[in-house]
């Protein structure tokens, strides 16, 4: 008891002498350079940083274009966001330095946040680098909201280290056709992953796939109303996944390369825990409300003898799914976008071009079989069984593209007849952690995080949600983007007459 007590009070100590709150805001002048050079020069005469709660701040509009002078390579949380508005995000592409070569835009080696910007990793004069961010540290936090991640010759993340976390929210990544095999969003290299979050996010023009494992571990996935269109191997290995949710998601000609008869692949793939961190523990995987579809043209065009469709789900999570319960609310519907990036006929003559290169998945697109996307619209008709399908009687995919907010992450599946919050997982925990709550009725809800001086930090819910057991994450930041320090925390449920708090811990 004694060492518990001790321990809970250097955690209120850490969290009395830490300034979580306070922020400083850099504005950073368009140009060529400007951005390294207001991000490297921020430093006292003794070479530390001014203040780790800075962000840099871009301007919006046309000519709002950061020409950068070599990557951006941060040991220190970094947060670059565009100033508030509606005005086109700031532009932000690799500059060619002397002797024509460009770099990748960020090597972050601790925490990074991007928000409203475009990325684009081919840089001013049409040169292609690959892996846009490359994190090469252990334990970061990588949060990516209302961004356009664009061009890249082999992965838009790549993670070279332990136990990052990623959280793309609000999003775009895309147009990954330079080569057969790495046309990536996430590639995991083979290191363990902390923490994957994807929410209301489309995902587009993808050689290969969004998430590549290459072995290791996934603590914790949740995958909520995002798109995935035109990839052309599979949609998420997630590999080794303790906790998998993916639902209320529209994939639409994934997989459109196809595979050998003995390549025995999917567009969804788990594996069951082996490894000495999670083996032993309880796996648990919800995939459901989600449209897969893949146009019949595609697959009558395949060679029999040498290539078959891709199955939705590998036989270990049609394993999970059927244990579920849950299989038959996976649906599979044509939908017709208001403005593909793609048509079908560009699919085939993709695939085709793929089978017919004896490499099979080594080299470089040619030019003449690669598409990208510019201009598109992946909204729908509103007719359609998708439009109404997801568990908030929401259409399914990101709502970004019909201006709807995302409503609460729940899983309205099981009959719920009193108020319950469960205890947070993991807790303690870093950098992120899920908390479920049970609610009877639909009715107003709010569930907010405090610190140990009551001072609220977050709000996770407020508004109205629906009967059923729901599930949202807080992934340690504050509402104004801020990450809070080590120490204790209370999260509080309230709605009518009903308020209960549980106390969790985060630990960095």
């Amino acid at each position: 008891m004694k060492a518990q007590l001790t321990f809970f009070f250097i955690l209120i100590f850490l969290m009395l002498t830490s300034n979580a709150f306070s922020q400083r805001i850099v504005h950073v002048a368009p140009g060529v350079g400007t951005l390294n050079e207001a991000i490297d020069g921020d430093t006292t005469s003794t070479g530390d940083r001014v203040d780790l709660n800075t962000i840099y701040q871009l301007d919006r509009g046309d000519g709002a274009v950061y020409i950068l002078l070599g990557t951006i390579e941060n040991r220190f949380p970094l947060k670059i966001f565009a100033q508030d508005g509606t005005d086109a995000r700031p532009q932000i592409i690799p500059g060619v330095v002397s002797g024509g070569e460009s770099s990748r835009p960020f090597t972050p080696r601790d925490d990074l946040y991007l928000k409203g910007l475009y990325v684009t990793n081919r840089d001013e004069l049409g040169g292609l680098n690959t892996r846009t961010i490359r994190v090469k540290t252990d334990s970061a936090k990588i949060v990516i909201e209302d961004c356009h991640i664009q061009h890249d010759g082999q992965s838009a993340i790549r993670l070279d280290g332990d136990d990052n976390s990623i959280f793309i929210i609000d999003s775009w990544v895309g147009d990954q056709m330079s080569s057969w095999n790495n046309g990536r969003g996430i590639d995991d290299r083979g290191n363990n992953i902390d923490t994957l979050y994807l929410v209301n996010s489309t995902f587009y023009n993808m050689s290969a796939r969004v998430l590549r494992d290459d072995g290791g571990y996934l603590k914790y996935a949740y995958v909520n109303h995002c798109t995935f269109v035109n990839l052309g191997y599979r949609i998420m290995e997630f590999g080794e996944a303790v906790d998998v949710t993916f639902k209320n998601n529209l994939c639409i000609n994934d997989g459109f390369v196809g595979q050998g008869p003995t390549d025995g692949r999917a567009l969804i793939e788990i594996d069951s825990l082996a490894s000495d961190n999670v083996a032993g523990l309880e796996q648990r995987v919800n995939i459901s409300y989600n449209n897969f579809y893949i146009d019949p043209a595609i697959a009558a065009s395949y060679n029999p003898d040498s290539t078959i469709a891709t199955p939705n789900f590998n036989e270990y999570a049609q394993k999970m799914v059927d244990e579920s319960g849950l299989a038959n609310t996976n649906i599979s519907e044509k939908i017709e976008f208001t403005k593909n990036t793609a048509s079908v006929s560009d699919l085939i003559s993709f695939s085709n071009a793929f089978w017919s290169n004896p490499l099979h998945g080594n080299g470089d697109v040619p030019d003449s079989f690669r598409f990208e996307g510019e201009d598109f619209d992946f909204s729908y008709p509103t007719n359609t069984q998708s439009y109404s399908y997801g568990t908030s009687n929401q259409p399914l995919g990101a709502l970004t593209w019909f201006g709807i907010p995302v409503g609460v992450n729940d899983n309205n599946i099981q009959i719920v007849k009193t108020y319950k919050l469960m205890n947070n997982y993991p807790n303690p925990f870093n950098p992120s952690t899920a908390i479920e709550f049970a609610i009877p009725k639909t009715s107003n809800v709010e569930l907010s995080v405090y610190n140990a001086l009551g001072q609220k930090v977050a709000t996770l819910v407020n508004g109205e949600v629906t009967q059923g057991v729901h599930r949202t994450v807080w992934n340690g930041l504050t509402d104004t983007g801020e990450s809070v320090a080590s120490g204790i925390y209370f999260y509080r449920l309230k709605s009518g007459e009903f308020s209960m708090s549980k106390k969790m811990i985060l630990i960095k």
